[in-house]
């Protein structure tokens, strides 16, 4: 982006309102385009078969790039956290992963453990490895993230230490709890 005096999450948030509207638009775009499809497909009877149907929908679907996963190539990522979709808050004229008035809880080390990777869905608290400290609002709450950080990062250490290979990501909290005892 070049460089205007405007604030940057002012233009990314006049691209995200662009995107929105054109996904508004989507519904309206493929009904027409399946209506013209058919209408351009129907046989010499005029009578349109459920494989004729079938084979034109998922070409007007292909063409709109929402084709069936399974006839596209998918390659998986291999995540260390799984996806939390939190919301995020408008809080000293910044956006946060957090409310300003998030307090850390006081939980023992295997509860910090895990919501380091899980967070705390009931709370829509996304995992605290995500978390930065921009998105804590005083520096008493930074430094008691600093201090989870450096808990996580010697656990993982010992847990790489002690397995003799890397940290396997952790996708459940049956796993946490698993590598937890194995070093904890």
């Amino acid at each position: 982006m070049p460089a205007t005096g405007i604030p940057p999450y002012i233009e990314m948030y006049r691209q995200v309102e662009g995107i929105r509207k054109a996904v508004d638009l989507l519904p309206t775009l493929l009904a027409e385009t399946v209506t013209s499809a058919i209408s351009n497909t129907n046989g010499p009877s005029g009578i349109m078969t459920k494989d004729a149907i079938k084979d034109t929908l998922r070409e007007v679907l292909s063409e709109a790039g929402l084709g069936n996963a399974s006839e596209t190539e998918v390659t998986p990522v291999a995540a260390t956290t799984p996806e939390v979709h939190a919301p995020l808050y408008v809080w000293g004229g910044g956006i946060h992963r957090l409310p300003n008035a998030f307090e850390f809880p006081s939980v023992d080390a295997l509860g910090a453990w895990k919501l380091c990777f899980f967070g705390n869905k009931a709370l829509q608290v996304p995992p605290y490895a995500t978390i930065k400290t921009v998105d804590l609002s005083t520096r008493t709450k930074r430094n008691r993230f600093s201090e989870w950080s450096r808990f996580v990062v010697k656990m993982k250490k010992g847990i790489e230490d002690s397995t003799k290979k890397p940290m396997p990501p952790i996708q459940s909290e049956k796993r946490a709890e698993a590598l937890f005892k194995c070093y904890g």
